[in-house]
């Protein structure tokens, strides 16, 4: 049984539709279905980047958590560590470089103030 979670706020910014496209035109469709599908581990992969401190089972368990309240997930559909790593090297880096380009392009172009600077993008990291 697929699990298939949904997270409507992340499939606004990444609609499924554009990772369906990026993971046909890569060739990164599983070649059997699994507990977790290539769609599925997109969205954890970049839901993880909001529970740093967490592993990625644990984000996975924080989003299946109402499907499990509710009976629609039983606790032997959760992945192992395993299938996690595994499913996180087949999907790949280059995917999600591909998709953040394609859906988050940067703002701000040269002709932006302050926005360059020798000919790199400025950015802010913000460790608070």
């Amino acid at each position: 049984m697929t699990v298939r979670i949904s997270m409507p706020v992340l499939q606004e910014i990444y609609p499924p539709a554009l990772v369906c496209d990026l993971l046909s035109q890569m060739h990164r469709w599983e070649k059997r279905e699994r507990k977790l599908s290539h769609l599925t581990m997109v969205y954890l992969l970049i839901s993880w980047h909001l529970f740093l401190d967490e592993s990625l089972r644990s984000v996975f368990l924080h989003l299946s958590a109402g499907l499990r309240l509710l009976g629609q997930m039983p606790a032997s559909c959760v992945p192992t560590r395993g299938a996690f790593l595994y499913r996180r090297k087949q999907v790949g880096v280059r995917l999600l470089r591909t998709l953040m380009r394609r859906a988050c392009p940067p703002r701000a172009t040269p002709q932006t103030p302050g926005a360059f600077a020798f000919g790199y993008r400025l950015t802010a990291i913000d460790g608070t």
